[in-house]
Order: C-alpha cells, then structure tokens, then sequence
C-alpha cells in the first residue's frame, strides 16, 4: 500500500511539473511525501490507459460566458445586416416571374387575337392554368380586353407581397399596337423601375 502511494504522489508531482501549474500545487505535490522516495520509485511498465504529457497536459480551455454573449451579439449583428440585403435580392429575382409570365401571356394574346375577332378576356381562353404566374409569385388577370388593346396585371402574393416598390406589374396594349411596361397601378410608367426589358 505504501509503495502504491508513493507512486500515486510521485505521478501527481511529475503531472504538476509537465503541465506548468501554478507554483503553489507543484509545492503542494513535493510536501505530500518526502523527496527522499521520490527517488526510489521507477515505474516498471507504462501502462496503455495513461496519456502522454502532451495529451495530459491539455488545457481544457472554453469560452467563458461573456465571450459567448460577445459572440451571439455579433452574429446577431451581421445577420441583422446581411438578412435585408439577401431578402431585396430575391424580391428583385422574383420580379422575373411576373415579367416572363406577362411576356407569354402576351404572346398568347396575339395568337389568339390572329384567329377571333378580339383578343381574350380571360386567362382560360389562352389556356393559361389557374391564376397564378409560373413560379406562383404573382398573381394575374386580364383588363379591359377588346377589339383594339387590352391590359395584363401581375400582383405580388405571399413573400413576394413585402416588395413594395414593385407590388404590381402590368403590360398595357393601345389601340396603336403599342406596348407598355408599367408597374404600381400607373397606366403610363415604370415607376419603381420593375421591368429589365
């Protein structure tokens, strides 16, 4: 038991000294016996469960409290930064939908204007399904559809409702056969700049 014990003080000395603690527990480890059998023990085999002095001696550090608060704090901030941006950028993506969607409606429209006496007044005469745009960010309607013009709407539903500046498209057909791209209720202008082409 006594040779057990000295071995026991002997590792928590070597131990102390390796992983450079603090002074007070390396003089705590040399006054649990006398220095004298510290000498006398040589350990025969090392054993497999024990670590080497680097692995021993790692320091368990983590983040305090604070570090972490400091950290969500500053996640928190470049999300707070970069969530509008991103959100901007697929409201002005989304717009697409609605254009391209007007774009074949249109097309439609003169299709079917080629074969009847006036263009469509409904979305089902240019077999177009539903009410909705392709990618369903929209949705659409045909106005004031007659002999020489007609006018297709495109209003923004669900997420895409927030793009405030571009909450409505529309493609307006006068009776001179002239096409015009405007948006937000305007019978005359683009706006809020909404059309690319």
């Amino acid at each position: 038991m006594t040779d057990r014990s000295n071995g026991i003080d002997c590792h928590f000395e070597v131990r102390a000294i390796q992983c450079n603690l603090p002074n007070e527990l390396k003089m705590h480890a040399l006054q649990m016996r006398p220095l004298s059998k510290l000498h006398l023990y040589r350990p025969t085999q090392p054993t497999t469960h024990q670590a080497t002095p680097q692995a021993a001696c790692s320091n368990n550090t983590g983040f305090t409290l604070i570090e972490s608060l400091v950290s969500i704090a500053l996640i928190g901030i470049l999300m707070g930064i970069a969530l509008p941006q991103l959100e901007l950028h697929w409201q002005t993506t989304r717009r697409q939908d609605a254009q391209n969607s007007l774009m074949q409606l249109h097309l439609r429209q003169l299709q079917w204007r080629g074969l009847h006496p006036q263009y469509a007044s409904s979305l089902s005469e240019l077999n177009w399904t539903g009410m909705h745009s392709i990618s369903r960010h929209y949705v659409l309607s045909i106005q004031s559809s007659n002999a020489q013009n007609y006018i297709l709407h495109a209003t923004a539903v669900g997420m895409q409702s927030r793009d405030l500046t571009c909450s409505s498209m529309s493609l307006h057909v006068s009776a001179n056969a002239q096409l015009l791209r405007t948006s937000n209720a305007s019978a005359l202008n683009d706006l809020g700049n909404c059309w690319k082409w």
